[in-house]
């Protein structure tokens, strides 16, 4: 999965020449609210509390460091080693470090659980990415839900799956996969369905676009027991906006060797720019270029794959990829799971999500469904009203 992120410094200017003057604190808090109203997240929603949460990843223990602030106030339940080493460790920053940022933001009051499903070194970086590494003076931010290529990868899915019945895990996140051509008869589908009478919800990445065929994820997103996400891009594509209202965010790409374009963006902020530029008018949901194509597999829900990376004091870049989307549906449910006094299955959440969703991002002719958590929310109460029923 190609799909890596691309450093620059983040801009809210049209004039891509200028000096920024937005601190990375600012373009971190900017998305973040951008992405509540791009998902229509309601402010009242509970955080996670009561909610076991587990990633299946690299991560296996909490990063260490003055850079990851607040981290360790966090609930931590048990850490599984299911990777073919079994060293019980990982890399400072990994993978899984950057899907469990998500998770952790949207859902604070969770206690989360460490599933190493994969290590750092199977990612299988690239000669780019190695060079991003070294040019920033830092590990790569890459997005990529790998597919799993060693040591009978089909065990490993099943054992953390296994797991989730055995530590009583409400939600599961899978940001990775293993490509199968047969997958009405995948082998995942029993333990998947297992997982999901058991009560765990299973979110999982359907994968990037790639040269290469055999690196697409597709299992065990595509199956009926999993709820499976793909990408949308809140685009901004109006050019006639003077420099002082520009309230969009980008980051700036031109000294870049990773990426054709000169820059990521821009995207919309929700912030209004001008009275002439409603957002609502010129915002552009947009089909993420990074998604499989549809007719390998159809993604039941989409939302937002790019998530900030620091890269120095003064510069931000976006991580790409399905990898970022899926705990963002994963959190909402959560979001969602704690905040409501009625029990759902894992298959009524699936169905909620999917049919409360906005069909508002055309690609191959036909409309695709964004996440939509107040509508979900809204769906949730007229179950529970015996009047909407009747």
């Amino acid at each position: 999965m190609n799909c890596g992120s691309r450093p620059g410094e983040v801009r809210r200017e049209t004039d891509q020449h200028a000096a920024s003057d937005k601190q990375p604190a600012f373009v971190f808090s900017a998305v973040n609210s951008a992405y509540s109203e791009f998902i229509n997240l309601p402010g009242d929603l509970e955080t996670g509390n009561n909610l076991n949460v587990a990633i299946a990843d690299t991560l296996y223990e909490l990063p260490e460091g003055p850079e990851v602030p607040g981290l360790q106030d966090l609930s931590i339940g048990q850490s599984r080693d299911f990777s073919p080493e079994g060293e019980n460790k990982q890399e400072q920053w990994s993978h899984g470090t950057r899907v469990f940022g998500v998770l952790s933001y949207l859902l604070p009051d969770a206690t989360f659980y460490f599933y190493r499903l994969k290590s750092a070194r199977e990612l299988q970086r690239s000669a780019k990415d190695e060079r991003f590494s070294a040019a920033t003076g830092g590990p790569s931010t890459s997005g990529q839900p790998r597919e799993l290529e060693t040591d009978r990868p089909n065990a490993r899915l099943t054992d953390v799956l296994g797991q989730c019945i055995d530590d009583s895990i409400d939600i599961l996140n899978i940001s990775a996969g293993v490509l199968h051509k047969f997958c009405k008869g995948c082998v995942l589908n029993r333990p998947l369905e297992a997982t999901t009478a058991s009560g765990t919800a299973v979110v999982a990445a359907t994968g990037n676009k790639s040269e290469r065929m055999v690196e697409h994820v597709l299992c065990p997103a595509l199956s009926e027991f999993t709820l499976s996400v793909g990408g949308v891009i809140n685009r901004c594509p109006t050019r006639d906006l003077p420099p002082e209202a520009d309230r969009r965010i980008w980051a700036e790409t031109s000294a870049s060797d990773r990426t054709k374009r000169t820059l990521q963006g821009p995207y919309c902020s929700f912030e209004g720019c001008t009275s002439d530029h409603p957002c609502e008018k010129y915002r552009a949901e947009e089909w993420y270029d990074g998604n499989i194509e549809a007719y390998r597999g159809n993604p039941n829900v989409l939302a937002p794959p790019l998530r900030p990376e620091l890269i120095d004091d003064d510069r931000v870049a976006f991580a790409e990829g399905t990898s970022f989307a899926a705990p963002i549906v994963a959190g909402a449910i959560g979001r969602l799971a704690s905040s409501v006094t009625e029990e759902l299955s894992p298959m009524e959440w699936y169905a909620i999500i999917e049919s409360s969703g906005d069909m508002t991002v055309r690609h191959d002719k036909k409309n695709w469904n964004r996440l939509n958590v107040n509508g979900a929310s809204q769906t949730i109460d007229r179950r529970s009203d015996p009047e909407e029923n009747e």
